[in-house]
């Protein structure tokens, strides 16, 4: 015999089985506290939006902050060095940085750092201006960065994609032998890359 009373969490000492769901939630509101049925229908509504509202901000202070000072404050706009990074896709014109694939240093006390910065997995149309430090460089012919501050200090080889042949100048300055040496193959079909 089912009891008319409303469900005791007391009583019964089991907080997980205590109905919750609008029906008997509209059943209490109508047979217990003599509420007409629009009454109990606006109970039921009430109660289970506050019963929503409160689990979810229960949640919300419970789950874990995100932590994006990492991130840096420019997030798409530094080049990073990520082991496992993915391939970024690239559609109309954007400013952005890159994931760095390839660092070696060579000359006398690690004199020269050469990178490869992929922009984009797949070719690209142009790769426009370059950047260092939020300011547009120009480039000369040779590749090297002109003007006050970097003049000849940097060097900027552009790769859109297309390319079918490997950085000559990687190619001649590049220290590493054995297995670990860069050779012809060393091309990046289909990768726009600095």
């Amino acid at each position: 015999m089912k009891s008319n009373l409303p469900y005791n969490v007391m009583r019964h000492n089991n907080w997980e089985t205590a109905p919750r769901d609008p029906l008997t939630l509209f059943n209490f509101a109508t047979t217990t506290l003599g509420f007409g049925t629009v009454g109990a229908v606006i109970f039921a509504g009430v109660s289970t939006i506050a019963i929503s509202v409160a689990t979810s901000w229960i949640i919300s202070a419970l789950m874990p902050q995100a932590d994006f000072s990492s991130l840096g404050s420019q997030g798409t706009l530094v080049n990073a060095r990520e082991a496992t990074a993915s391939a970024d896709f690239v559609y109309g014109q954007v400013r952005k940085g890159g994931v760095v694939t390839y660092y070696e240093s060579t000359g006398d006390n690690n004199q020269f750092l050469h990178q490869i910065i992929s922009l984009a997995g797949h070719e690209v149309e142009e790769i426009g201006d370059i950047y260092i430090d939020d300011q547009i460089v120009t480039i000369d012919s040779g590749g090297f960065v002109t003007g006050d501050t970097w003049n000849s200090k940097i060097r900027i080889e552009k790769f859109d994609g297309s390319q079918i042949a490997a950085s000559a100048d990687l190619l001649a300055e590049s220290e590493l032998t054995g297995d670990n040496a860069l050779t012809s193959d060393f091309v990046g079909h289909d990768i726009a890359y600095l």
